[in-house]
């Protein structure tokens, strides 16, 4: 009876914990202001705008923001396992590199290696999915046939398709969830892996409270994805990759330079 009456008092700690993180929580202000200015004009942000152009805005809008929220999650329980793993010194100047590592970078490729005649992330974003609809097509004709009759090779080739796992966990997924959403959510998870804003989150995690930093994540990536697909490619075409990468770098060194100010 007394570990069941610490498990609730340890259950309603941890609930009432989170419904203490308010507007004002540090972690939660940095994390959300750091994704305003990294994503918005990001790969992520561009894959949004331009599928609800032609599909379903709550669709697309759902896919994207469960892959990034899912992102986010995973990042703040990499920063958050970071102190145990390191001390809370060591942790803390590592974060403190990362957000002048990555500001430097910002700032950098926005003025002394700006380059007028690379390709956009819009334009990248436009040329995947152009390579994505086309591959779809192949794959529906090939499956469709011609209508003629297929020879032992054909068939053995066909049959090798249908039983390949990815095929199978495609055809799993589908049941469940639409195609545009599963293109929404894959496209988003897969170009946020890696990215600037996710070595970010892990930083501030491992500094600040994590359910603060997931929270202030998750709002920002809602809102930016929100505004790419309100505003969609019209939207996206009107936003200066250059400044924004410039006022994210700014930013990242901004939070740098107060991490070393005021310590641990």
């Amino acid at each position: 009876a007394l570990e069941i009456l610490s498990r609730e008092k340890r259950t309603q700690k941890y609930f009432h914990r989170i419904k203490m993180i308010s507007l004002t929580d540090e972690g939660f202000l940095r994390s959300a202001s750091m994704i305003l200015a990294s994503e918005i004009g990001d790969k992520t942000f561009f894959i949004a705008a331009i599928l609800a152009m032609n599909h379903s805005r709550l669709t697309v809008w759902s896919g994207s923001v469960f892959a990034l929220a899912l992102m986010t999650g995973l990042s703040a329980m990499m920063g958050a396992i970071a102190p145990n793993l390191l001390n809370k010194t060591t942790t803390h100047y590592v974060a403190t590199g990362l957000f002048f590592l990555f500001g430097l970078r910002s700032v950098y490729d926005q003025t002394v290696g700006y380059d007028a005649n690379a390709e956009s992330e819009l334009e990248e974003v436009e040329k995947e999915l152009k390579e994505h609809t086309s591959s779809s097509s192949s794959r529906t004709r090939g499956r469709g046939g011609r209508g003629g009759k297929t020879g032992p090779a054909t068939r053995t080739r066909t049959k090798a398709k249908k039983q390949s796992p990815g095929s199978k966990i495609n055809d799993i997924l589908a049941v469940f969830f639409s195609p545009i959403f599963l293109q929404a959510f894959l496209m988003t998870f897969l170009a946020e892996w890696g990215d600037r804003s996710q070595i970010a989150t892990i930083a501030l995690a491992a500094d600040y409270d994590p359910i603060g930093v997931t929270l202030g994540g998750i709002c920002g990536h809602g809102l930016c994805t929100s505004a790419a697909v309100l505003g969609g490619k019209r939207m996206a075409g009107a936003i200066s990759e250059r400044m924004v990468g410039l006022c994210g770098g700014i930013l990242f060194l901004a939070f740098g330079v107060h991490a070393l100010v005021v310590g641990e």
